[in-house]
């Protein structure tokens, strides 16, 4: 093949696929409200293509097949986390992830699947729980009084 061609090629590719590749779904940070012993409450914000249906889009934990081929180990408390599409209060599209269950461990390994009709999209995300809050213990101050310099209430001056 002449340079040319090659060049022309890749001009082609970087002119016409380049921006479909821009404008795919993404998934962006995610944001933690909840500490380590408590139930997860999580968002993750999404970013649509234009013209993208959000109701069309499917949205789960992926399955145990996938964390293997990840490399990534899948708890029980996976089975208990529920991933819904929501629009959140500023009106913007974000994935709420919540479980019933208390998440015990500091840190949790998740595998986020989207599917669209543009194809399947995974994120992994690695969450750190914060400790839980350890309740503080007021201590009573125990005063030692010595008697000796106390007036007697009792003594009537004469």
């Amino acid at each position: 093949m002449s340079k040319q061609i090659k060049k022309l090629l890749l001009l082609f590719v970087f002119l016409f696929l380049f921006p479909l590749i821009g404008q795919a779904l993404q998934l962006g940070k995610i944001v933690v409200t909840s500490s380590q012993g408590q139930p997860l409450n999580a968002e993750i914000e999404m970013m649509l293509a234009p013209g993208e249906d959000a109701s069309k889009l499917q949205t789960s934990l992926a399955s145990k097949e996938n964390y293997e081929s990840q490399g990534i180990e899948r708890l029980p408390i996976h089975n208990n986390i529920s991933v819904e599409l929501q629009k959140n209060e500023r009106g913007l599209t974000v994935l709420k992830l919540k479980s019933t269950q208390p998440v015990p461990e500091p840190f949790l390994d998740l595998l986020i699947q989207v599917d669209s009709a543009k194809g399947r999209n995974y994120r992994e995300y690695t969450v750190l729980l914060d400790p839980p809050e350890t309740p503080i213990i007021q201590q009573e101050k125990i005063v030692a009084v010595d008697k000796t310099d106390l007036p007697l209430m009792n003594d009537k001056k004469d």
